[in-house]
Order: C-alpha cells, then structure tokens, then sequence
C-alpha cells in the first residue's frame, strides 16, 4: 500500500510538471500570436499608405477636365501661330 501510494505521489509530480510546461509554452504561443497580430496591423497600415500615396501620384499624373480645356487651348493657339493666323 505505500508503494502505491508513492507511486501515485510520483505520478501526481510529473503530471503537474508537464501541466507547468504546457502553461508555459502556452503563454509563449499567446505572446507569438500576440506578436504577428502587431506585426499583421502594421503591414495593413503598411498597405493603406501605399494605396493612398500610388493613389494620390496616380491623381496627380491624370489632368483634370479644366487642365485638359487649358492644354488644348494652348495646343490650338500654338497650332494658329504656326499657321500664321495669329499677328
């Protein structure tokens, strides 16, 4: 009977020391998933600032409707001046 009740006592110690790695690694996977959840955030802030910044260059490059009346002025006054037309 003390037999067994040591062996249950020796049991009863390793289950509790793998119980006490597992809580371990445990926290090491939460403070992991903790991390990449960070790092996921900054790469779609990352991201958004891209879109806005190629979005802005994209708008910048595009004339708008006034820009382009102006530019075909320009280009038909030019055209005249060549042609003679205009003194």
């Amino acid at each position: 009977m003390k037999d067994e009740l040591e062996l249950l006592k020796v049991k009863s110690r390793e289950d509790k020391e793998k119980i006490d790695i597992l809580e371990k690694e445990k926290k090491i996977a939460e403070e992991r998933i903790k991390s990449l959840e960070n790092d996921v955030t900054k790469l779609e802030e990352i991201e958004t600032t891209s879109k806005i910044t190629a979005s802005s260059k994209q708008k910048s490059k595009t004339k708008s409707h006034d820009q382009c009346r102006k530019s075909k002025k320009k280009k038909s006054s030019t055209q005249e001046i060549k042609k003679g037309k205009i003194t």
